[in-house]
């Protein structure tokens, strides 16, 4: 590639490459691609290469790096809704880090996407759990979710479902059980 062939032609190689079924080696072309396509300042074709990126990265923490340059790169571009989704993804991811619930809060009051910011809750609840994690901040997180899908959404379904579990948590005080 570095030795004077066709950019399109060898772009076009590295996107069938980008495909392949060992991850390492899509993951190498997915670098390379992204490289050429952010030098040509090719930003839509940066970002479906990061979209490829998450299919490949290797454990949480390689996905959490591509959603947090994703949802940079986005509120860059001013797609707002689209880097909300991300940041609901590192919440989940990352849970114990403010920063994303911070971001993702933002974004929902900006866009009115607030269902993205109570899934993500719920979500990063479940998350918690089964990494044994932070009794306390996965009843906050549910507790959180409820508050949202009950008062901002008007959903009393949802908002019971995610109230009925934190009661049905053992040993939940009653300070997080009802705010």
């Amino acid at each position: 590639l570095a030795h004077g062939g066709d950019e399109a032609t060898a772009c076009a190689l590295l996107e069938k490459i980008a495909t392949a079924s060992d991850p390492s080696v899509a993951g190498r072309a997915i670098q390379i691609l992204k490289g050429r396509y952010d030098s040509a300042g090719r930003q839509e074709d940066v970002l479906r290469v990061l979209d490829m990126a998450l299919k490949v990265a290797p454990d949480d923490a390689g996905r959490a790096a591509v959603h947090r340059e994703l949802a940079t790169r986005l509120l860059d571009a001013g797609r707002e809704v689209d880097a909300a989704t991300h940041y609901a993804s590192l919440v989940v991811l990352e849970p114990a880090e403010p920063a994303h619930l911070g971001h993702l809060r933002e974004l929902a009051e900006k866009t009115s996407r607030h269902d993205l910011l109570a899934d993500a809750l719920a979500r990063a609840a479940e998350t918690i759990a089964q990494r044994n994690g932070d009794e306390t901040l996965r009843l906050t997180f549910l507790v959180q979710a409820a508050y949202v899908r009950a008062d901002v959404l008007r959903d009393a379904g949802g908002a019971i479902t995610l109230y009925t579990l934190v009661l049905a948590s053992p040993g939940a005080p009653n300070a997080v059980a009802l705010p």
